[in-house]
């Protein structure tokens, strides 16, 4: 139980930190400045990469657990639901936007700008939801039955229980993103 929190908090801190180096590179830009858009394509598909991770289907798997467990939880956790959506939205648009900058097309940089910061912001909603809500709720409601529940429920490939880090891909990223910035 511990180490799959301790996992997801990583996690969270490692995204808030890509946030971080996306917004500054694209500030930059939207000031007039070059920006590295290999960082910023590499920073985008670590944000996706995540969306689309074992750790993140688990945690949406113990939210669920933890709405079943308390029904005041349900808004909570139907928010978090909405800001996927808007995240998976946000992610493809600035991504294809990115795309087709270095395909040398024309965006006014404002509007590049605009794309970054409306995922940004809902990226670290989504996460402050997760890290001061859900997170507590969820160590403080789910009990041991519910844990081994959730262990024999979800099938992973021991990214959560054993590796206690990011997968491959993401650490690859993650890395690259960090020594480059």
């Amino acid at each position: 139980m511990q180490n799959i929190l301790k996992t997801i908090r990583a996690e969270h801190k490692h995204i808030n930190q890509v946030l971080n180096i996306l917004d500054q590179q694209l500030l930059g830009y939207c000031q007039g400045e070059s920006a590295d858009f290999n960082l910023v394509t590499d920073s985008i598909d670590f944000l996706q990469s995540y969306l689309e991770s074992e750790i993140e289907t688990g945690e949406r798997l113990l939210y669920k657990m933890l709405e079943e467990r308390n029904n005041k939880m349900h808004t909570v956790v139907e928010k978090l639901g909405q800001d996927y959506s808007t995240l998976e939205k946000n992610i493809n648009k600035l991504s294809g936007t990115i795309n087709e900058i270095t395909m040398d097309a024309f965006f006014p940089r404002s509007y590049v700008y605009e794309q970054s910061q409306a995922l940004i912001s809902v990226y670290k909603e989504y996460i402050e939801l997760k890290d001061d809500i859900l997170l507590p709720a969820t160590n403080k409601t789910l009990q041991k039955n519910d844990w081994l529940k959730f262990e024999s429920t979800f099938v992973y490939e021991n990214e959560i229980m054993h590796s206690g880090s990011l997968s491959r891909y993401r650490t690859s990223l993650y890395k690259n993103i960090i020594r480059t910035h």
